[in-house]
């Protein structure tokens, strides 16, 4: 089954400002009918906001050199580096995932990947 892309004009016009963004905020959108609820990437960027300048850690990480921070219902977090170890500010994880959601949110849904310091943060089903 295939994944339907969603389109529409809200959804390509913060795509042109991210582009003449500096490199480390390099962004890549992949919304789609089945991409996490916008609300639930909500409740990860609250609870990352709660926790402040505590240090979020990858631990565990795949082969992708990701580790899962968080779940939220439909929402998964991913942090991402190579080598695959350290730790960021939880609120520094969540100015950068409220800026990925300030763009790549289409109607109602959000997916995709942004640079946050050393890391990669990826959001996915």
């Amino acid at each position: 089954m295939s994944k339907q892309i969603i389109s529409s004009s809200v959804f390509f016009l913060p795509l042109v400002l991210v582009a003449i963004l500096p490199a480390s905020h390099g962004q890549s959108c992949e919304t789609a009918l089945d991409s996490p609820l916008a609300g639930h990437l909500d409740l990860i960027i609250s609870y990352m906001k709660l926790r402040g300048f505590n240090q979020c850690c990858q631990k565990e990480c795949n082969n992708e050199s990701c580790s899962t921070l968080l779940r939220m219902e439909t929402a998964s977090l991913k942090l991402c580096s190579n080598p695959c170890t350290g730790c960021i500010s939880c609120g520094d994880i969540a100015t950068c995932l409220s800026k990925m959601r300030a763009s790549c949110c289409a109607r109602g849904r959000v997916q995709g990947t942004m640079s946050c310091g050393k890391f990669t943060l990826g959001v996915s089903p």
